[in-house]
């Protein structure tokens, strides 16, 4: 079993970055969740925290990273 981790990298290949902000789209391949599952956590208030950028959605790396870490601390 490999138990090396990986970094997690964007669409060209490059380590992302804390402050690397993604797209829903982007965002759903990253961390394998069906795009519309982070438009229902994002309308009820359970999801990532999201910025607009003019008509568009972009998530922060680093503030999802955080949000995974405190979900995976309340679930272990």
């Amino acid at each position: 079993m490999d138990t090396e981790r990986r970094t997690p990298q964007d669409a060209r290949g490059r380590p992302l970055d804390p402050d690397d902000y993604l797209s829903t789209e982007d965002l759903s391949v990253r961390i394998d969740i069906p795009v519309q599952t982070l438009h229902v956590w994002r309308t009820r208030g359970g999801g990532p925290p999201a910025a607009r950028v003019g008509r568009h959605l972009r998530y922060r790396w680093g503030d999802v990273v955080d949000w995974l870490a405190e979900r995976t601390s309340a679930t272990a």
